[in-house]
């Protein structure tokens, strides 16, 4: 094989979306749009309810939808999120504009965090 064809074997590959496994051939394993950690002011996790909504589209999480502390949700579904996270004794969040992309195989995940403000002071020691 000459050095012109192994070069451009490379930048074909090179040139496949990520999330490809080989070009223009994608997995199918489902990717998370959105991915939302939900922490107290200390960083420790609070459990909380999101919702995500992005037009008529709106999906609400909950304690299922929780892997390694974030709550995931809008699988394969590119879009502009408004998300809302609540939970109680904490004041609620809202966020605008959060924008989840497309590589043409999956979604491009929109990680957020969150810290959750309390509504009363916790009790001192």
């Amino acid at each position: 094989m000459s050095i012109v064809a192994r070069v451009g074997l490379a930048v074909v590959l090179l040139a496949a979306p990520a999330g490809c496994v080989q070009p223009w051939v994608c997995s199918d394993i489902a990717i998370p749009g959105v991915g939302v950690r939900v922490v107290d002011e200390a960083g420790r996790p609070v459990a909380a309810t999101v919702t995500l909504a992005d037009g008529d589209y709106v999906e609400i999480l909950g304690p299922d939808d929780i892997f390694d502390d974030v709550y995931r949700g809008a699988y394969e579904r590119p879009g502009t999120y408004e998300i809302e996270v609540i939970a109680e004794g904490y004041q609620p969040v809202s966020l605008g504009g959060v924008d989840v992309g497309d590589d043409g195989c999956h979604v491009e995940t929109a990680s957020v965090d969150v810290v959750m403000i309390a509504t009363t002071p916790p009790p001192q020691p």
